[in-house]
């Protein structure tokens, strides 16, 4: 083989590897995509799931898990970005036991036993606080309320900078 056959001989191989190699980027990226598109898809089903499993136990259990998929939703253009869907999460979880912890969950009343004398209305929670009062008593929710955002907040700043120091993508 002469000086110039043999480089274009090893021009070709290199130029038939490299195509070979590209096609076998390609059938790599592909599966890549179609493991993504798989992820996506169980993302976007587990938030619709958690949203009507929500709904449909409003009354009982139903309150997180429709909070949940919610927030999955409204951060789903994100959810490869751990920095911003991690702390969403957090947030909401904080917030339910926030609220769960300050709520009165248990109200009692016991009956006036003078004429003139109004019923005394007690209610317990999980903290300690004491929600009592006379008559027909409705404790305010507002405590709950401002303890549940409280422990949200903290929640999803703590939640944030954990997120960022790890270096994950998004922070």
């Amino acid at each position: 083989m002469t000086g110039s056959g043999k480089y274009r001989w090893l021009r070709a191989t290199r130029i038939i590897s490299q195509a070979a190699a590209r096609r076998r980027l390609a059938v790599v990226g592909q599966r890549h995509l179609a493991l993504r598109d798989l992820g996506a898809g169980v993302y976007w089903a587990g938030a619709v799931v958690l949203v009507v499993v929500g709904f449909l136990a409003i009354f009982s259990i139903g309150a997180p898990l429709l909070l949940t998929g919610v927030a999955m939703l409204v951060v789903g253009r994100w959810r490869h970005r751990p920095a911003v869907v991690w702390p969403v999460l957090v947030g909401v979880w904080s917030f339910v036991l926030g609220y769960v912890l300050v709520a009165p969950l248990g109200c009692s009343t016991t009956s006036a036993t003078l004429p003139g004398e109004a019923g005394r209305t007690t209610c317990s929670n999980v903290v300690g606080i004491d929600y009592s009062g006379t008559g027909v008593y409705n404790p305010s929710l507002y405590p709950a309320l401002m303890a549940g955002l409280a422990v949200a907040a903290i929640g999803v700043v703590v939640t944030r900078q954990i997120t960022r120091r790890r270096g994950g993508r998004g922070a």
